[in-house]
């Protein structure tokens, strides 16, 4: 038996009960919590990041070789994403830029709740987008990937590799382990704030 098996076979398995105290008002918490969650927009969501999401945060899009970093944020009528967070050179220009769900990818990642992954952007170009517009720069890669909270998708994390212009050399564009480091992102942060939500909804410390 190798000392993983070991250390398994000897891990007494725990199981967490309900306490009826707390149980009787699940519903209650639960549904507290969801309303909480739909009040998280764009222009508050710093405000339930703190200095360790923030951390979690540039490392991953560092570890997925992204040149840009955003996550955008749906607006209160769920119609429009907004930059929530951003980090990278040209993103720092998206304070006022808006995607309209019934354009481009972003509405298909949020109905389908599935990454996305698109590499070699600027070898298949019919024009430049408003996005790339925006930024200043041409997207070459981007990693875009649902955010839920409370079991509801509020926006996207995404991840851009860009050039400067459309004769400058290609990137290397974005491997498996770029999607999957996305996708971690997008579920642990999207835990965090359940948490947070949680112990504003229950008047817990979160400690």
């Amino acid at each position: 038996m190798s000392s993983a098996e070991e250390i398994y076979s000897n891990t007494t398995r725990i199981r967490w009960l309900p306490d009826p105290r707390v149980a009787a008002y699940a519903a209650a918490i639960e549904e507290r919590v969801a309303q909480f969650s739909g009040h998280i927009l764009a222009q508050n969501f710093m405000e339930f990041v703190d200095p360790l999401m923030q951390r979690m945060i540039a490392d991953c899009f560092r570890d997925a070789a992204a040149h840009e970093g955003v996550i955008w944020m749906l607006d209160a009528e769920q119609k429009n994403l907004h930059c929530a967070c951003q980090l990278g050179p040209a993103s720092t220009k998206l304070a006022n830029f808006v995607q309209a769900l019934d354009t481009g990818i972003s509405g298909m990642v949020l109905a389908m709740q599935q990454p996305f992954c698109e590499n070699s952007l600027a070898a298949n170009r019919a024009s430049a987008s408003t996005l790339e517009e925006k930024l200043g720069v041409i997207i070459c890669s981007r990693i875009l990937v649902p955010f839920l909270i409370a079991g509801k998708v509020r926006g996207i994390v995404a991840c851009y590799q860009t050039k400067p212009s459309l004769d400058a050399s290609d990137p290397s564009g974005f491997a498996e382990d770029a999607v999957e480091e996305m996708s971690l992102l997008a579920r642990v942060l999207g835990r965090l704030f359940d948490y947070k939500l949680l112990c504003a909804a229950t008047g817990v410390d979160e400690g």
